[in-house]
């Protein structure tokens, strides 16, 4: 049987199946269809004004149809991050996915699907400054902001950055590393600035 992806402690591996969480809906007209999601259901009020609840997808386990409905107008290393499922008929349940690909870095820049206007992910100041002092727990690490497993994501000189809304820790020592201060990160951990 094939593993739970919520029970890996390492990146899963490209080609393999895994028991993912998944939302049935009909996405970006894509038709109804099994969607996999990341972290758990939240809205994003307090840094980013999102009000509506909704999930994230999960760009390991997006088939290639499901990254062009994504992709759309914007780059696809950062669909799944920006695309985001609020209206959804079943789930969310475990459903037997491939992974296709590494989990892409949160940009640190990207234009809203709600909206069309381009947010320089506004809320991560403020998020890095309310969360400078956390400590994660570095033998079951979990981003405390909305609660996304850190787990099994790629990792640059141990930091690794928070799929959800972009944080980055460093696992050695639970720290929260600053992408807004170069210095602090390591290059591939920082993200491309869109412009």
């Amino acid at each position: 049987m094939a593993e739970r992806i919520a029970n890996l402690t390492t990146a899963p591996r490209i080609g393999w199946l895994y028991q993912v969480q998944c939302v049935f809906c009909d996405y970006a007209g894509a038709g109804e269809q099994w969607w996999p999601i990341l972290g758990p259901l939240h809205d994003d009020l307090d840094y980013f004004k999102i009000e509506k609840s909704h999930y994230h997808f999960d760009a390991r386990f997006l088939t290639a149809r499901q990254m062009r409905y994504l992709c759309k107008g914007y780059p696809c290393e950062s669909a799944s991050l920006i695309a985001l499922c609020n209206n959804w008929d079943k789930g969310p349940a475990e459903k037997l996915r491939r992974c296709y690909r590494e989990m892409p870095t949160h940009p640190l820049s990207i234009a809203s699907r709600w909206d069309g206007r381009t947010v320089h992910n506004s809320g991560l100041p403020a998020m890095e400054k309310a969360y400078k002092s956390h400590r994660l727990n570095v033998e079951h690490p979990v981003c405390p902001h909305r609660g996304f497993r850190l787990c099994g994501l790629p990792q640059t000189d141990g930091v690794v950055v928070c799929p959800g809304h972009g944080l980055a820790w460093n696992l050695n020592t639970g720290r929260m590393v600053s992408r807004l201060a170069p210095a602090e990160l390591p290059a591939k951990a920082r993200g491309r600035k869109k412009s």
